[in-house]
């Protein structure tokens, strides 16, 4: 008995020629569909970047001028101290009034401050960050520039935490603006309040100058500078409160 394997309809070679075809269709496909999926996150990429770029730029904005306020830090802390040691409750008054008119100025950021100190309360948001990292758009961000963003983050979560302490201890040094008899206890808390900004300031520069070296490509071989948008009122900013700090300083001096 002999047995006969059914022939192709159109021969062997053509049913290869066919399922040939079938293969490179898919295979088209399958790249057709990983290159729009690869344009599809480069897009959210970009637009991540841009929007990072963005929220660190006004964080940049903030360590510039935490850094060139400091300069006033000692004078400013020597004067304060030296008011609140002669019970000076008008110096100490004028300090906090400068701090409330201050707010109804321009400032660097678009956010006024409460307290009048060689130091202005800024928002540092991540808002960008913080969504761009709870997605998968952070998988397909260059490694090396995630740790830099990352570590410029990581600073102004430092500023925005130290911030909360620093309205706290501006609060307790205020009350010697009050009309109270001096007392000797309240006098020790506001110096020690005084001393704590003191600290507080120094590191605030620190955290800064870490930040804007980050953004300028240091600290890691690898970084690369951030691209810069300086707001052209900035260098103005600066420049009137660190104004509004020395005249603080005048006013430490000479209220008696």
């Amino acid at each position: 008995m002999h047995f006969h394997l059914p022939k192709p309809l159109h021969g062997w070679r053509e049913l290869a020629g066919e399922v040939g075809i079938i293969v490179v269709g898919v295979l088209i496909a399958l790249a057709a569909e990983q290159v729009v999926e690869t344009i599809h996150w480069h897009e959210k990429v970009r637009a991540a970047d841009r929007n990072i770029d963005f929220e660190v730029n006004v964080q940049l904005n903030s360590a510039e001028e935490t850094v060139a306020l400091s300069a006033c830090a000692q004078p400013f802390f020597d004067a304060l101290e030296g008011a609140i040691l002669r019970h000076d409750k008008r110096a100490i008054q004028s300090v906090y009034e400068a701090g409330i008119s201050s707010t109804a100025g321009p400032s660097v950021t678009g956010s006024g401050s409460g307290m009048e100190l060689p130091y202005v309360a800024r928002p540092w948001r991540s808002t960008a960050w913080q969504s761009t990292m709870s997605t998968q758009v952070a998988d397909h961000i260059d490694p090396i520039q995630l740790a830099q963003y990352g570590f410029i983050y990581s600073g102004a979560e430092k500023m925005r935490e130290m911030q909360q302490a620093m309205i706290r201890d501006y609060g307790e040094v205020m009350v010697g603006r009050l009309p109270a008899p001096p007392n000797e206890f309240l006098t020790s808390q506001e110096l020690a309040a005084a001393e704590r900004l003191r600290a507080e300031i120094h590191d605030a520069k620190a955290i800064s100058e870490g930040i804007l070296t980050a953004a300028a490509g240091g600290i890691h071989p690898g970084w690369k500078p951030i691209h810069r948008e300086r707001p052209e009122h900035l260098r103005e900013s600066i420049q009137r409160e660190v104004g509004w700090c020395q005249k603080s300083v005048l006013s430490l001096r000479t209220a008696t």
